[in-house]
């Protein structure tokens, strides 16, 4: 017997340790992206600071000047990037779904335009440019419910005179349902400095990541009809003495309204195929949501955005409702500097090359000499009690009896020192001065104009490539979201065109559809440049006869101020 309690207990010292819960190892990865995620915020800041003209942390006693660089940088390259919505171009995988194209795509478009899917972009095209080099914005759908009392039975299937019977004596067996009483769709903004991501994660990709999510708060009403809370975790989570803070704007650190309540959570969408053996699909996403004060996640299910098809796979968005966008790939490394962090050194030679001169100005002043041996004692006196430059007495001086000392002149170099920064500060940024909107100096030829330009196109065009791809993962979030919940709306189209469109499954639409936008159409183009467009395409195609000139011309004549019906007319045959 001791034999075989000594062979037991060996056993036992050589087992593994428990290994931590599902729970346990997602609030683990969590406070690991915060942590690493913190590491990055003081230099966030900094880089807003500059941009708000504010770059020097403490007061000095000497003359500073403030050249704030990155404020113009900014809103050039987020006017060359996104300017405009585009309108997202829908092309069916097979010719059975040409019919449901008109429709889908002017039901998405307008969502998207609702959504306000232009706000969210302008506000992350910032937070890469200027604050962290990375933007996100989180997709998503919300609903107002209550519960009403609904018959067990179809009762579309009984003949209406039964129903009346059933009713009146009451032997309907009734169960409480959620009906959608208000709905949206959404497209909004995630602070970089609440965005959570896996510290393990180096691609460029983020779709590659086996999650995404996002550490915030909402008011508590909000946080109570999105995240169903009852009035017991309300209680439990609510806390209003913590400060609602913006760690990217030191200025506004405080709270938002005393008398409102916040509900601070962490929201986390992971891939289920990476962390469920038994999930049997790559694109199926789970949801977790953690609200700070209660122990048990509020929400704990498969992604709401995906239903499940009886087919197999799923219905619905096939992407992460959280969309990443960054402009360039530091290898191994996700998150890259933003452009205001890789041209700091040289805003920073700029400020004290411009505060030098300003030192050198005010040390430079105009001062004069006299020969006291010279000078009559009542001119003296007068000199001596003027309150315009200075006077130095000096013991003779040769013929003259009043003279100027020569004023140290500001070094020509160190103009040219500040040219070398700016040049190189402009080539960081991908931006000369003639893409900032400002003349370039000096003497150039056309052809060497044409040749930089067509260089600063190319890598511009790189950079607007990555935000137009942005862009369409939103739309194909949006688009399983509609796919689920949205109304069609269909047009008056007779009835063979409502026989064709009842001939494809709303809930399977979106995966049926490639998503694309126009090229460059995200950059909003003037009349003149539009016209010059049209007109290049008009020249070239226009005598071919393959081309429909008439929609051409009624839109050079509204580009031209001119009314197309007045103008416009069919040719003389």
């Amino acid at each position: 017997m001791a034999r075989t309690m000594a062979k037991s207990t060996t056993r036992a010292s050589k087992a593994k340790p428990d290994a931590p819960s599902r729970l346990d190892m997602w609030r683990g990865q969590i406070k690991r992206a915060k942590a690493k995620r913190d590491l990055l915020i003081p230099q966030w800041q900094l880089n807003v600071d500059y941009r708000r003209g504010l770059p020097f942390e403490g007061v000095s006693d000497e003359d500073r000047i403030a050249v704030n660089v990155d404020w113009s940088l900014t809103k050039a390259k987020q006017a060359r990037l996104f300017s405009q919505v585009p309108q997202v171009i829908l092309e069916p995988k097979h010719p059975s779904l040409a019919s449901a194209v008109p429709v889908f795509s002017k039901v998405l478009n307008d969502t998207l335009t609702t959504a306000k899917v232009g706000v969210a972009i302008d506000e992350c095209l910032p937070d890469c440019i200027n604050a962290a080099g990375v933007g996100a914005v989180i997709v998503s759908y919300e609903s107002l419910t209550d519960t009403v009392q609904m018959p067990v039975p179809d009762l579309s299937t009984i003949p209406p005179d039964q129903v009346q019977q059933l009713i009146a004596s009451g032997q309907v067996p009734m169960k409480e349902v959620e009906r959608v009483r208000d709905k949206r769709f959404t497209v909004q903004r995630i602070d970089p400095t609440r965005f959570l991501y896996p510290v393990e994660f180096t691609g460029s990709d983020f779709d590659d990541a086996n999650w995404l999510g996002r550490s915030d708060r909402l008011k508590t009403a909000d946080a109570q009809n999105l995240f169903k809370l009852s009035d017991e975790q309300v209680e439990e989570a609510t806390d209003n003495k913590n400060p609602v803070i913006n760690p990217l704007n030191r200025d506004a650190n405080m709270t938002q309204g005393s008398d409102t309540d916040y509900i601070g959570f962490d929201e986390i969408f992971y891939k289920r195929h990476a962390y469920h053996a038994d999930e049997k699909s790559y694109c199926s996403f789970h949801h977790l949501v953690f609200v700070n004060g209660i122990d048990d996640p509020v929400i704990d299910e498969p992604w709401k955005g995906q239903k499940l098809d009886p087919k197999g796979g799923y219905l619905g968005a096939r992407k992460t409702p959280i969309r990443v966008l960054t402009l360039t790939y530091i290898s191994g490394q996700a998150i890259p500097p933003s452009d205001s962090a890789i041209g700091r050194p040289q805003v920073d030679e700029i400020i004290k090359a411009r505060s030098q001169m300003t030192l050198q100005r005010e040390n430079s002043l105009p001062l004069r000499w006299y020969d006291v041996l010279r000078v009559d004692p009542a001119i003296l006196d007068s000199i001596q009690r003027g309150t315009y430059e200075g006077m130095i007495p000096m013991m003779g001086n040769g013929a003259q009896a009043i003279g100027e000392v020569a004023r140290a002149n500001y070094p020509r170099e160190d103009f040219d020192f500040q040219r070398v920064a700016q040049s190189d500060l402009q080539a960081s940024w991908s931006l000369g001065p003639n893409q900032s909107g400002n003349f370039a100096s000096g003497a150039r030829s056309a052809s060497e104009a044409n040749i930089i330009e067509q260089a600063t196109q190319t890598e511009m065009g790189y950079q607007r490539a990555r935000v137009s791809a942005f862009f369409v993962g939103i739309a194909e979030v949006m688009a399983g979201l509609v796919a689920l919940y949205g109304d069609f709306d269909v047009p008056e189209v007779g009835q063979d065109g409502q026989q064709r469109l009842a001939a494809w499954d709303r809930t399977t639409i979106n995966q049926g559809m490639v998503f694309s936008i126009l090229a460059d159409s995200t950059v909003l183009l003037d009349a003149s440049q539009r016209m010059t467009r049209i007109g290049q395409f008009y020249n070239i195609a226009g005598p071919s006869g393959f081309v429909d000139v008439q929609p051409i011309l009624r839109e050079m004549a509204s580009l031209a101020t001119l009314d197309p019906d007045l103008v416009i007319r069919a040719p003389q045959p």
